[in-house]
């Protein structure tokens, strides 16, 4: 019997990250103070809430994120030590829950260690969350054990509140030349390959409408080259820094080749 079937005791998440990055990511704080007004309790991931106490659900975004990849041989050691707690965690009744931000892994540094540990993650999991019901679809064919356990699908929340409101609208748009007419769509984070920017200006190209205008605002340097690429740097396409006023969007989104 875990806590959550006792009478008056809440329910006991562990999560990797939960509050740990809100200044640069302030999704997973947002989720989980959600959840706290919820009565949820909530605790930022050690390996020691997993050995002792009451805990129901281990919550977890990147499984390739728990494994240390400062050496080879740390990489290995850290991917043994996840692999014999999530063993212990099962013995002990606590949930494995993955939210499906990634189909594959991006990034790794040591693929050979990091490729199995992410499957031995997948076939340990308990439950899924994904973000879109396409994504879920992605992933269930990619790994068709996900068939098999609970999932469900959990937009992403916005994040209208999370930074300070130092401009208005009207402010915004003149100090980054865009005119009131224009209608913005906005991609937001850094440009990466795997993000697939090319893919996003192509689709940006064949929507009808003169008004419209496609601005990117990332902490990559290549976000010009990227639009020097797909085009003769057009007005409507803008690259703007991390540091810009950007509060003019209307709708945003991220085309990565994979979710």
């Amino acid at each position: 019997m875990t806590s959550a079937d006792r009478e008056g005791d809440p329910l006991s998440v562990v999560a990797r990250p939960a509050f740990k990055d809100a200044a640069k990511k302030p999704y997973n704080s947002l989720l989980y103070g959600s959840l706290q007004q919820l009565g949820v309790r909530v605790r930022e991931y050690e390996a020691r809430h997993l050995l002792q106490g009451h805990v129901d659900i281990w919550h977890i975004h990147w499984p390739e994120s728990l494994i240390e990849t400062k050496n080879g041989i740390g990489a290995w050691i850290s991917a043994q030590q996840h692999r014999l707690l999530l063993q212990i965690a099962r013995r002990r009744g606590i949930k494995l829950v993955w939210t499906i931000h990634d189909l594959i892994p991006h990034d790794l540094v040591y693929p050979r260690i990091e490729w199995p540990f992410w499957y031995d993650v997948i076939r340990r999991v308990d439950g899924v969350i994904a973000l879109t019901q396409k994504g879920l679809d992605l992933a269930c064919e990619r790994y068709p054990r996900l068939q098999a356990v609970p999932a469900f699908v959990i937009p992403h929340g916005h994040f209208r509140d999370a930074y300070p409101k130092t401009v208005s609208r009207e402010e915004a748009r003149r100090s980054l030349g865009i005119a009131e007419e224009k209608r913005v769509i906005t991609y937001f984070g850094q440009v990466r390959p795997y993000k697939n920017v090319p893919r996003l200006i192509q689709a940006f190209r064949a929507m009808p409408g003169e008004d419209l205008m496609l601005g990117s605002a990332g902490g990559s340097a290549s976000v010009p080259v990227v639009v020097m690429r797909s085009s003769p740097q057009p007005p409507e396409i803008r690259a703007y820094g991390w540091n810009s006023a950007i509060r003019p969007t209307r709708s945003s989104f991220s085309p990565s080749r994979r979710i």
